[in-house]
């Protein structure tokens, strides 16, 4: 099989474009994505959890690169929310395919973030739920 690319296709999403969501207790703006751009293998996404918010435990079947621009978390995670560990402004965050999370903010100022992705949209899945349950 051999998959044609555009090599002329730059796009700028400017901030009233993208998509905007509230999903397991973000408020994100995402920018790149396959509903803003056609992208098959990547998305992104700025984003911000308000001070004492903790989203609901979930997790991606892809992997997930964070980087915090300003606050600080405190992130649960494993299969039963059983370790933690906080990052702050600065911070790079991998997590893995699978891997179950809830961060909280435990910070006096909105977290705000960016997150790529490699899958071209958000899917994620409650504990124990999905195709790596």
């Amino acid at each position: 099989m051999s998959h044609t690319h555009d090599k002329t296709k730059l796009l700028v999403i400017h901030p009233d474009e993208g998509v905007q969501d509230t999903h397991h207790g973000f408020m994100r703006q995402w920018g790149i994505t396959d509903q803003t751009t056609g992208a098959q293998a990547i998305s992104m996404t700025h984003g911000s959890l308000a001070p004492g918010l903790k989203a609901e435990a979930h997790y991606h079947p892809f992997e997930t690169a964070i980087y915090i621009i300003s606050g600080t978390a405190k992130v649960y995670y494993g299969p039963n929310l059983e370790h933690e560990i906080v990052c702050q402004s600065g911070d790079f965050v991998y997590i893995a395919p699978g891997v179950v999370h809830a961060p909280e903010n435990i910070g006096d100022m909105p977290l705000e973030y960016v997150a790529a992705r490699s899958a071209s949209a958000d899917v994620y899945y409650l504990p124990n739920t999905g195709p790596l349950a």
